[in-house]
């Protein structure tokens, strides 16, 4: 309202403006004098004039009228065809394996200007997240698997459901020519992802709380290689399904001879970015090819 008043210096024209009644207006300025301390608008004639207490405020109020405009204004729509600068996406090394070609194919022909940044999935993402060097990351949902207190704080992240990861077992076709029962895949030499080293991983726990155990040969720090070993040996091991078809096409998969939970993998992000056109836009697109690279086919079976 101050604003108004001192740029037209009537408070018939100030009221018009604003959409309110001249006497409403009359009662606001008021207001304002006595905050102010300064009549702000005096007479002279028939007309009113400002005071120099008045002029030292119009271009200051001005600015600040402008800035509240583009807090409140609506948001710019975003277009992706002119869109610049990067994105920064955290994926385990198995995803970036298989699915980085569709993901950037996908997204250079929505945002051709964008730059793909990727990030390997390690626990400080949540923090990079916060930072904002992290825009999205693809994680699994581990609160069935880890206690509550090993668990990262969540509270200011949001996570969107993207698919059911299902683990299947896989040999090399030369190696395994029938689906194995139980007691074979006990008896086989197993090869494990384990990033620290481990000697087992949850399919041992799995086989614990039947009272059976296997022999876990080899533990390699990526799924990637763990599909190489099987690939070269008699070893068996259980992968997630979603990345056989583009990097493990030549092997056999089957259904575990045990019962293998799935697990859910979510899209996260900070919250700060979720009502940004810039950052939905792009999410939007990343979970779409996320999505169409997992949709469901036809069931694994034997081999």
């Amino acid at each position: 309202m101050l604003e108004r008043v001192l740029a037209r210096q009537s408070v018939a024209d100030a009221a018009s403006d604003l959409g309110l009644s001249p006497s409403a207006t009359s009662r606001a300025l008021q207001r304002l004098r006595d905050t102010l301390g300064d009549p702000l608008l005096v007479r002279a004639g028939n007309t009113l004039v400002p005071t120099e207490r008045a002029r030292e405020l119009l271009g200051p109020v001005s600015t600040a009228v402008e800035a509240a405009r583009l807090v409140f204004d609506t948001p710019k729509t975003f277009d992706p065809a002119t869109a610049s600068g990067s994105l920064a996406i955290a994926l385990g090394p198995e995803l970036q394996e298989a699915w980085l070609p569709a993901i950037a194919r996908r997204l250079w022909e929505l945002a051709p200007g964008v730059d793909l940044r990727l990030h390997d999935l390690l626990p400080h993402c949540v923090e990079l997240a916060r930072r904002d060097r992290l825009q999205l990351a693809v994680v699994p949902d581990l609160s069935g698997i880890l206690p509550t207190a090993a668990l990262p704080d969540l509270g200011d992240i949001v996570r969107e459901p993207l698919y059911t990861r299902r683990f299947v077992g896989v040999g090399a076709p030369e190696a395994w020519t029938c689906r194995p029962d139980l007691a074979s895949w006990c008896a086989a030499e197993h090869v494990i992802m384990a990033s620290d080293g481990a000697d087992r991983g949850f399919v041992d726990d799995l086989l614990d709380a039947r009272g059976l155990s296997r022999r876990v040969a080899c533990s390699v720090t990526t799924f990637g290689a763990v599909l190489a070993v099987v690939r070269r040996t008699r070893m068996l091991a259980a992968v997630p399904a979603e990345i056989l078809p583009s990097m493990a096409p030549d092997l056999i998969a089957f259904e575990p001879p045990f019962a293998v939970p799935s697990m859910r993998i979510d899209l996260m992000w900070h919250h700060r970015h979720t009502t940004q056109p810039r950052h939905r836009a792009l999410r939007r697109c990343i979970a779409e090819t996320v999505r169409s690279l997992t949709t469901p086919g036809a069931p694994v079976g034997a081999p």
